[in-house]
């Protein structure tokens, strides 16, 4: 429960352990707060010391965070050409 009420900050200024980086990671996936996952997760593979390779749930939630990250910035690129060509084609 205090991992939820700690704010972004404090969570990546402190060193984060493996376990604590996960549950973050799925806390932040729950809220659609994809950017903060991936931070988590970038958290996890830069600092925390690895016991050999990612976990089946680790590579699962790594990938969660950058498609849904990068799903929302191609939607929002398709939004602004398909208006930008329906100006053009008024005028």
């Amino acid at each position: 429960m205090d991992a939820i009420l700690m704010s972004r900050n404090d969570a990546t200024t402190e060193t984060l352990t493996r376990e604590k980086s996960v549950y973050l990671a799925k806390m932040a996936e729950q809220a659609e707060r994809y950017q903060e996952m991936a931070e988590y997760m970038e958290n996890l593979v830069r600092d925390v010391p690895m016991e050999g390779e990612l976990t089946v749930e680790e590579r699962n939630l790594f990938s969660v965070a950058y498609k849904n990250m990068v799903g929302s910035r191609r939607a929002a690129r398709r939004i602004v050409f398909d208006r930008a060509k329906g100006g053009e084609q008024e005028e």
